[in-house]
């Protein structure tokens, strides 16, 4: 992700960044930044899903556009884009004598067609021409061109059946589940990038992490939200994405709950102390799906704990309706965290 390496796919993703103390030199160019995860990938595939491969897969894949630091669509592998007035048609031009990995040229035949087709809702038809993509929409879509560059990667496949980008790097090694090794490619349309190479580690542990971090084993590592002061005490540039990913409590599809149970447990949670506590206010509260800057109507939900009216409204739910079941993803410590908090 352009000056960084990946955007976390994490509303609380944070990084710490091995630190010269000797410090006030130029940044060289070239060099191997080499990177540590807890997730692991044995295959990279921009058509798989996974925390691992949103990760990795900006390395070596781009999309028709790209979101800059605003929010604002931007061209990418489409140098422009237009639409009908209903937003039902709309086409984007290829960037010229961009190349794929294997130095294939980039053109807007039907296999790149059914590649970005594939990753669109079901209804939508690509259709190739010249370098005109063109793509019909069942329904009026005037946010495409956004939607675009969240997904759907532009690859090609080799003989093999492996993906190939036209990405900043090539994927030069790949260890299932334990290492992978990305080269500059000198050849991408947007410049060689600034880095020779990316080595990472996956599958590591946050202790496994931190120590590499400390005797010099690794340049950048994960961190939960609780060891980012740590971090920081001891000098370590920390980084946090944005918060882009919802932490919600949810009930089970198909098992409906009483309201009253609903509201109850809604009022009971201490959003602020999670907020504060565990996630060292690193990231936002909001009482709605989205927060107030996004939707403009958060204000309308109330956030803040009311037990005495959550115990009221418990004591008219008869016995057996209150008991729940809480889960959570298994091997996240933060949702086992909030989780044993809300509980």
């Amino acid at each position: 992700m352009p000056p960084t390496i990946w955007r976390f796919a994490a509303a609380l993703s944070l990084l710490a960044l091995a630190h010269d103390a000797g410090a006030a030199r130029r940044p060289r160019y070239g060099g191997t930044l080499r990177v540590e995860m807890s997730a692991a990938i044995s295959v990279l595939d921009p058509a798989a899903t996974g925390e691992a491969t949103a990760r990795l897969a900006p390395l070596v894949f781009d999309r028709l556009v790209r979101i800059d630091r605003h929010g604002r669509p931007r061209p990418a592998l489409a140098v422009s884009w237009s639409h009908d007035a209903e937003y039902r048609r709309w086409q984007f031009r290829l960037r010229p004598g961009v190349r794929f990995h294997d130095g294939s040229l980039l053109a807007a035949g039907a296999p790149v067609a059914a590649v970005l087709e594939s990753a669109l809702p079901p209804g939508f038809k690509v259709k190739p021409g010249g370098d005109i993509l063109a793509i019909d929409c069942p329904r009026p879509t005037p946010g495409l061109a956004m939607d675009l560059g969240r997904r759907g990667y532009i690859f090609a496949r080799d003989g093999s059946g492996a993906a190939i980008g036209t990405g900043p790097f090539r994927l030069a090694r790949l260890d299932p589940g334990q290492r992978a090794v990305f080269t500059a490619n000198p050849d991408h349309w947007a410049g060689r990038p600034f880095l020779d190479s990316v080595e990472i580690a996956m599958g590591r542990t946050a202790r496994e992490q931190w120590i590499d971090l400390e005797v010099g084993k690794a340049d950048v590592v994960e961190l939960a939200p609780a060891e980012a002061r740590r971090a920081s005490e001891r000098g370590r540039p920390v980084w946090s994405s944005a918060p882009i990913v919802l932490l919600a409590v949810a009930f089970e599809e198909g098992r409906p709950a009483d309201k009253r149970l609903r509201e109850a447990l809604a009022l009971s949670i201490d959003r602020i102390a999670i907020h504060n506590v565990l996630l060292q206010r690193r990231g936002e509260i909001s009482s709605a799906l989205l927060p107030q800057w996004l939707s403009g109507h958060e204000f309308l939900f109330r956030s803040e704990p009311d037990l005495d009216r959550a115990r009221r409204l418990a004591r008219g739910i008869p016995p057996a309706a209150r008991a729940l079941t809480l889960a959570y993803p298994a091997g996240e410590p933060l949702a086992r965290a909030i989780a044993e908090r809300i509980a």
